[in-house]
């Protein structure tokens, strides 16, 4: 699935891919599709404040219901139609390719246990995604939408209230209560807030919009998540820019795109130059030079295999490897002990090489490609989740965390369902 068109490359383009909403008969299979909106809409930002792991449950726990329903409402034919469709649809296929590209690191990887664990990790989230987007289509109703926003607004004051009040919910949990633990949760409702104002904008729900931005940037700032911050931010900005002119929106982003994967390999030397000295001591300040070390030193040992990597998900091991000429580790390999390089497309040269990049770039060139196809608020609001993704994604975290994975595949699928037949507000009444 994709930022440009999750829908359409999900399921293709036959007759069956955009069912409209057809009334579900049977109580169960209508109660549960209501339960697969709400664990995809609240349940899943809401328990990621306290269980910031749990949204692959979250996840999973939704496409069994909307799978359980669409059976129960007798659309099991259609739904096998639509199954067999994404097998082969574009966005599909892409994946297929980037999944085959990973299992084949297996010849080269230098941890396979650690490939072997990502492997097992991620393919149970696009498992998920892909039943919610062939299943819940058949059995979503309009007033669905309503869960998205609820979720975003509860997450995003849930965080303010736990932090505030000394996390008691995680106590309760008997989850682990340091601050930090919540700049994980805060990621899904900025995620999510994407879709929302797809839904919101264009039933003119401005002032829900608003106050929806709020919760979530509250949110933000009560977990001192820096990453999700400048996402939302700079999501913000590109939204407005893309309802004003949209060329030019998504040029800027496609450049951006571009530039990032190309120099992705020498991530920590171009910060490191480009940086003043008094940019670098607030670093120190802010205890962030740390990252820019672990980029730097993922930079040297990332040109020891330029061409094919370390391996999938191996870049934990990369300082105890050795190299591969028999010289001794660069005195910077130090940091990285242990460590992810904490930037999604440097990790994807470090463990899979120049072929990594060219799928990075190859799946950037189909986002923007299908992301030309839209106009107004559609397009605004998934280059907002866009630069979100890709923000948060370039100084936070491992590519490949479930969760994460999980999160991304929410907030797809909820454009998908602002797609569909039940109108492009996703069924909220307009304001005139």
């Amino acid at each position: 699935m994709n930022v440009g068109d999750p829908a359409e490359s999900a399921t293709g383009r036959a007759g069956s891919a955009r069912p409209g909403p057809a009334p579900v008969a049977p109580p169960a299979a209508r109660r549960l599709a209501t339960l697969s909106a709400a664990l995809l809409g609240f349940v899943l930002p809401v328990l990621m404040v306290v269980a910031n792991k749990s949204a692959p449950a979250s996840l999973a726990a939704a496409a069994l219901a909307a799978n359980g329903a669409a059976l129960l409402a007798g659309h099991g034919r259609i739904l096998a139609a639509r199954y067999r469709a994404a097998a082969v649809a574009p966005t599909a296929l892409l994946v297929a390719g980037i999944l085959a590209l990973m299992a084949a690191s297996f010849a080269w990887t230098i941890a396979p246990q650690l490939t072997a664990r990502g492997l097992v990790e991620g393919l149970p989230e696009l498992l998920s995604a892909l039943g919610l987007a062939a299943a819940w289509p058949l059995v979503a109703r309009p007033r669905d939408a309503r869960w998205l926003v609820a979720g975003v607004a509860a997450a995003g004051l849930l965080i303010v209230v736990e932090h505030g009040t000394g996390m008691p919910l995680h106590a309760l949990a008997r989850a682990r209560g340091e601050a930090w633990d919540l700049k994980r949760s805060a990621v899904p409702p900025l995620l999510l807030l994407w879709p929302a104002a797809a839904l919101l904008w264009p039933a003119r729900r401005f002032a829900a919009l608003g106050l929806l931005g709020l919760a979530v940037a509250a949110g933000v700032a009560a977990a001192h998540s820096g990453a999700p911050a400048v996402g939302l931010a700079l999501g913000a900005a590109l939204f407005g820019a893309a309802l004003v002119a949209p060329r030019p929106a998504l040029g800027l982003t496609g450049l951006g795109l571009a530039l990032l994967v190309a120099c992705a390999p020498w991530t920590g030397s171009i910060l490191s130059r480009a940086l003043p000295p008094d940019a670098r001591q607030e670093l120190r300040e802010e205890h962030a030079e740390h990252r820019l070390s672990i980029w730097t030193a993922f930079e040297h040992r990332g040109f020891d295999r330029p061409w094919l990597g370390h391996g999938f998900d191996a870049s934990f091991r990369v300082a105890e490897t050795p190299r591969p000429d028999g010289a001794a580790p660069p005195p910077d390999s130090a940091p990285i002990v242990g460590f992810h390089p904490h930037d999604i497309l440097l990790q994807a040269w470090v463990e899979l090489g120049s072929l990594g990049l060219a799928a990075a770039a190859l799946a950037s060139t189909f986002v923007v490609a299908r992301l030309a196809r839209r106009r107004g608020p559609g397009l605004a609001a998934r280059l907002g989740l866009l630069v979100s993704v890709m923000t948060v994604g370039l100084v936070g975290l491992s590519a490949w965390q479930p969760w994460w994975l999980a999160s991304i595949a929410a907030a797809l699928l909820w454009f998908d369902h602002g797609d569909r037949g039940t109108g492009a507000d996703g069924g909220l009444p307009h304001r005139h």
